[in-house]
């Protein structure tokens, strides 16, 4: 059921974003078509379980590391004060950390919950860093910016999941908080919410500026 409200959200949120694209070109926008197109993509093989021989766990893993490359990139595109090579180095330490978590730790065939945890730190600190950055410079525009709207989209869903899987227990995640409704299903329902709303705010005041910048 998940699923499928996730798949619907995506489909309406890449017809979006490549309308916006196709009006007015945007590397911004771009990624953000990349990041959503991987994730229906994932969210297809966890509702089949299995496709072209390929898991849903392996899906996962691939998507994880898709994903945080994109938005790790994506910040790039956002951030005003950091400069190019500190997302590079952060890039680099988290390719190596998922390489070794794969060969040595958590595997490739099993959901690597460290790999999520490690990505989503390394995604807070330039995130926190350029916010502080801003803060200290006195600049409040930013934080209505859709710089800042963009890079903020990903961060309740990345930290909310970390959470959960940090403590790598079945039993929390399954724990029934309603009659139907688990711990997990209403975290994920809620962190991908916040993380929805605010990329079809992006898109909506991308599309409202690029019209204004056309008249």
């Amino acid at each position: 059921m998940l699923n499928n409200i996730f798949l619907a959200i995506y489909t309406i949120a890449i017809s979006f974003a490549a309308v916006v694209l196709y009006k007015h070109y945007s590397k911004k926008i771009l990624i953000l078509l990349g990041i959503l197109l991987s994730g229906c993509i994932n969210t297809i093989f966890l509702s089949q379980k299995t496709i072209l021989g390929i898991s849903a766990m392996v899906s996962s893993n691939i998507y994880v590391i898709i994903q945080f490359i994109l938005w790790f990139y994506l910040g790039k595109e956002c951030y005003q004060h950091l400069k190019s090579i500190i997302i590079n180095y952060s890039i680099a330490v988290y390719l190596v950390i998922t390489l070794v978590s794969f060969f040595f730790f958590e595997g490739f065939f099993h959901f690597n919950h460290f790999n999520f945890v490690a990505g989503t730190f390394f995604y807070l600190i330039p995130f926190s860093i350029e916010s502080f950055m801003q803060l200290k410079n006195e600049n409040t525009n930013y934080f209505s910016s859709n710089n800042f709207i963009l890079s903020m989209a990903p961060v309740s869903y990345f930290i909310g999941l970390s959470l959960l899987f940090a403590f790598k227990n079945p039993i929390i995640s399954k724990q029934m908080l309603f009659t139907n409704i688990s711990l997990f299903e209403l975290i994920t329902t809620t962190i991908n919410a916040i993380y929805a709303a605010l990329v079809f705010i992006f898109l909506a005041k991308e599309a409202k500026r690029e019209a204004l910048s056309d008249n």
